[in-house]
């Protein structure tokens, strides 16, 4: 489509997504000139499409070693989703897991065969419930994640 191959011109020449948004922003608009909601929603779109291509770019390189160890990392707050919370806080994330393992505990929170730290307003922190999550290893809690995967060694 005529979106993703400006997300990928943007991605290949090196163009900041800030300035993809501003390019995406003002070529999506209504035969009055008035903002699509690609438009609208442009800068978002263009930081997950960017996001997406660096944890795809990082899984593919070590892809040829299941033993590599990768830590979760971004910010840790009550916007977290439970699935993103749950990487965060799991003591595993300090040694790292392996592709496979995330993949595993993806599928898991998929079927709601595991806990999920959920935020509780009334008792303003995370409780353990359980819940269905969409988890992977590009697109992390889902659009417009905060989180990515970091390598950090080799299961020996």
């Amino acid at each position: 489509t005529r979106l993703k191959s400006e997300l990928l011109k943007g991605i290949i020449s090196g163009e900041p997504s800030g300035s993809v948004a501003e390019r995406l922003s003002a070529e999506w608009v209504d035969a009055k000139g008035n903002p699509t909601i690609i438009s609208d929603r442009s800068r978002m779109i263009a930081r997950d499409s960017f996001a997406q291509f660096s944890r795809t770019s990082t899984m593919n390189v070590f892809k040829q070693n299941p033993n590599q160890l990768f830590r979760y990392i971004g910010s840790k707050d009550k916007k977290n989703r439970p699935a993103c919370r749950y990487f965060i806080d799991n003591q595993q994330n300090k040694k790292g897991f392996t592709a496979k393992e995330i993949k595993d505990l993806g599928k898991k929170m998929g079927e709601k065969k595991i806990p999920l730290p959920v935020w509780d307003n009334k008792r303003k922190k995370f409780v353990a419930k359980y819940e269905k999550a969409k988890f992977d290893q590009v697109k992390c809690g889902g659009f417009n994640c905060r989180h990515k995967f970091s390598p950090v060694g080799v299961r020996r």
